[in-house]
């Protein structure tokens, strides 16, 4: 049982956020460019030998692995992705055409594509919205 309700802008704004699903892996990889690089800077000043092996592919994963812009992307999309196992195919339909489609559809349309009426459409819409916000714990 929901221990609050939704207010239509509260609706809006998780609506904003799933527009970014679509983005998200173009999103981790220009992250992963940004870390690669980076200027890294020698801490072995004064030129003597460094103890350290040096093992640059490794040193860019754990880089990959501990950043927390890439986690926080990663986690976004295992949510969505979680979230859109749980759809019916209509749901998921309809998330199609409104968050992933690059046409932009609207709702009038998108009830036009799933043979739906507006209502029913909207219905759809706050449900998906509900869902999120549930498996978000209510932080998006």
């Amino acid at each position: 049982m929901r221990r609050y309700v939704l207010s239509q802008n509260d609706l809006k704004i998780i609506e904003n956020k799933l527009y970014l699903y679509k983005r998200i892996d173009n999103a981790i990889a220009v992250r992963k460019q940004e870390l690669e690089v980076k200027e890294n800077h020698d801490e072995n000043i004064g030129g003597g030998r460094s103890n350290n092996i040096s093992k640059p592919v490794e040193e860019l994963v754990m880089k990959w692995q501990e950043d927390a812009q890439i986690q926080n992307f990663n986690n976004f999309r295992k949510l969505v992705d979680d979230m859109l196992l749980e759809l019916d195919d209509v749901n998921r339909l309809i998330f199609h055409y409104r968050w992933i489609d690059s046409n932009r559809y609207t709702w009038e349309e998108i009830a036009d594509k799933c043979e739906l009426k507006e209502r029913q459409v909207y219905r759809k819409r706050r449900a998906i919205l509900e869902l999120y916000d549930e498996k978000s714990g209510g932080f998006w």
